[in-house]
């Protein structure tokens, strides 16, 4: 076999390999998009969960320390938390690199809110709960220096247990919210973020600073309102935390 036909044979047998390969990638990335309706396509997560061990990588049960924690910049307006409308969520990724956040298509979907509720020097503490039903939900990436925000209900302005919208249209809103946020309320975001294997910082929990909220703040805002058709002598009447 001269020299010449030895190397045109391994050229071949290198163009048939790489052709298997690729079509084995495609057929692979062509099953992953069909199986996993809820998820649009991205590569990496394909190979990912392809060719890496994704055990213990959740970050409902991942405790990272300070130094490894994934760089956040959150933008929230606490005087908005005041407020008988709707607030803003915003961040934006600083870590440097892509990762993907829980999603139901749009951002801040399925993030979620703890609530400390103080009356006098007592706080109860409502952790979140759960978001129920996960048909639909996917990751959805978030690249570095990007950005993501929605505009959304006010949380405080809903009964912290049950979900219902409090009466703000109504003369029994001040004592209603007072009954349910006592003197004052800290609420703290987190989001779900998660990672590739490769990546720099572990899939992990991401939390906003804690908002505190003063319920006098609140009724002073709802009296100022076009619902606010009670006097403040009519209102101071009905308990003695606002003054």
């Amino acid at each position: 076999m001269t020299t010449m036909l030895r190397i045109a044979l391994l050229v071949i047998g290198g163009i048939i390999l790489l052709l298997s390969l690729s079509l084995t990638i495609w057929y692979q990335a062509h099953k992953f998009e069909r199986e996993t309706t809820d998820q649009p396509p991205s590569f990496d997560l394909f190979i990912a969960e392809k060719f890496f061990d994704e055990r213990d990588q959740s970050p409902f049960d991942m405790e990272v320390p300070s130094e490894q924690q994934r760089p956040i910049d959150w933008h929230l307006i606490p005087s908005e938390f005041e407020s008988l409308d709707t607030v803003v969520l915003t961040l934006t990724n600083k870590s440097g690199e892509i990762f993907y956040y829980e999603s139901w298509g749009a951002p801040f979907t399925r993030h979620q809110e703890d609530l400390i509720i103080f009356r006098g020097s007592y706080p109860d503490s409502i952790p979140f709960g759960a978001h129920g039903c996960g048909t639909g939900a996917h990751f959805a990436p978030l690249g570095k220096n990007e950005t993501m925000s929605r505009r959304i209900y006010n949380p405080l302005l809903l009964n912290p247990h049950t979900g219902a919208n409090l009466p703000v249209k109504s003369d029994s809103f001040p004592l209603i919210y007072a009954e349910t946020y006592g003197d004052s309320v800290a609420i703290t975001f987190r989001q779900a973020t998660y990672s590739t294997p490769w990546s720099k910082y572990k899939s992990q929990m991401i939390s906003a600073d804690p908002i505190v909220v003063t319920t006098e703040r609140v009724i002073q805002n709802w009296r100022n309102s076009e619902y606010g058709r009670l006097s403040t002598a009519e209102t101071n009447g009905q308990f003695n935390m606002i003054e």
